[in-house]
């Protein structure tokens, strides 16, 4: 479970910082949040559709139809979906809202194991100078992150008028599960029937929240379910290859005792 604290220059001058070589950390993420910007790109690859948080409509890729799992992490951590969205590519660190202030900090995830103290931290980056500015890696993290959160803004705009149109709709979708048909609940899509039949009036809403662009890249995207199955043989040829490779000896015995590597 992730648990964001705040970086400073009192707590974490000292620390040090290892870039992640793995999206285990996302193995479980089934939904992955999307900003605008990911759009084109992940609609290529992933299923784009909505679900709703807090009566509000989030844009996400759908990474299963299986909750708990993603299939685009491999067994040893490696990304199988070739774009990666951009919430996966500021990790350890996120942009956290500070409700009084009315403003976002810099944090990162305590539990990630990539900032820290002590030998095995050696060789990471240092996060700060010495005069207490964020060194040069984390100041291009925090830009980084700005630019996406004020895309999240222009998409939250999107998707706000998307809901407001009245569109969206349930999006049916069922998997076999032991020889049974089960329901996926919590996907939603635009209704292209909806869609086509909006007034002049909602129409031009969506079109001055930039919502369009989004529309067309979701209905473009949902072919991509079909992704699956072969994301699946990818990831078991994957692990078998591993096992097979975790299975051959590392040495052998020759007939005189040495060993030969």
């Amino acid at each position: 479970m992730p648990k964001y604290v705040a970086l400073s220059h009192s707590n974490h001058r000292n620390a040090r910082w290892k870039r992640f070589q793995s999206y285990t950390f996302a193995a479980n993420e089934t939904f992955v949040p999307l900003v605008a910007a990911d759009l084109a790109k992940t609609a290529m690859g992933l299923p784009v559709a909505f679900i709703e948080r807090d009566e509000r409509l989030v844009l996400v890729a759908v990474t299963s139809l299986t909750p708990g799992i993603n299939l685009f992490v491999s067994i040893d951590g490696q990304w199988l979906g070739g774009y990666v969205p951009s919430i996966l590519r500021g990790y350890p660190f996120r942009l956290v809202p500070v409700k009084e202030r009315n403003e976002s900090v810099l944090a990162f995830d305590e539990e990630s194991g990539l900032i820290g103290e002590g030998a095995e931290f050696e060789e990471g980056e240092t996060l700060f100078e010495e005069e207490g500015r964020p060194s040069k890696r984390v100041s291009e993290t925090l830009e980084f992150l700005k630019q996406c959160e004020k895309n999240r803004a222009l998409t939250e705009r999107a998707t706000a008028a998307i809901k407001e149109t009245g569109i969206v709709e349930d999006w049916p979708i069922s998997v076999s599960v032991d020889g049974e048909e089960r329901r996926v609940g919590g996907l939603k899509r635009v209704s292209e029937k909806a869609l086509n039949g909006l007034s002049d009036a909602d129409f031009l809403k969506l079109r001055q929240s930039a919502a369009m662009p989004v529309i067309y890249a979701h209905l473009l995207s949902m072919q991509n379910i079909g992704n699956f199955d072969r994301i699946i043989r990818l990831r078991d040829q994957l692990a078998a290859a591993r096992a097979q490779q975790s299975a051959k000896p590392a040495w052998q015995v020759a007939e005189d005792d040495e060993l030969l590597f």
